[in-house]
């Protein structure tokens, strides 16, 4: 009897192993991607949230800072880690959004944090805060890869809730 519970002991320890050793894929880190040069991404000039998003001022606004809940408005380049740009806004007529909604990614708001009217941004925002492990199609054709790191280039136009052509 004693060699049943010792069997049904192994059996149980291998099988509750099995199940620890799991073969979920990881997510990227934006620390362990390789960007494209034209990018101009510098990570050791950029600041890294506690969530990983990473974000450098390329120009400091003298604006408003921007809210959540909030009227905002911005013009932005959006890119793939290999420079392939993805969407984009562009002028004359910004890009209506308000922060703290949930209608844009997650790490996008994040990195949009303390952002200042008139300020122009790189924005870093890995796949567990942005698409997942998801494919983003469009007509059928994989427009952002699962597990892509993203790059954003914004600049933000008002964020006082005007008609989005505030200056500072």
């Amino acid at each position: 009897m004693s060699r049943f519970r010792f069997l049904a002991l192994a059996l149980l320890t291998i099988g509750f192993s099995a199940c620890l050793n799991s073969t979920a894929p990881e997510y990227a880190t934006v620390e362990n991607t390789e960007f494209a040069q034209s990018l101009g991404v510098d990570l050791s000039a950029s600041t890294k949230t506690e969530v990983g998003v990473y974000y450098r001022d390329i120009v400091v606004g003298t604006g408003p800072v921007i809210a959540p809940l909030q009227d905002s408005y911005m013009f932005y380049h959006a890119y793939l880690s290999n420079g392939t740009e993805f969407d984009k806004h562009l002028p004359p007529t910004p890009a209506h959004f308000t922060t703290g909604q949930g209608t844009l990614i997650p790490g996008f708001e994040i990195g949009l944090e303390g952002m200042r009217v008139g300020g122009r941004r790189q924005i870093l925002v890995p796949p567990a805060l942005a698409y997942g492990m998801t494919d983003v199609t469009s007509n059928g054709v994989v427009i952002v890869p699962s597990n892509s790191v993203l790059v954003f280039d914004v600049t933000l136009t008002d964020a006082a809730g005007g008609n989005g052509t505030t200056t500072p």
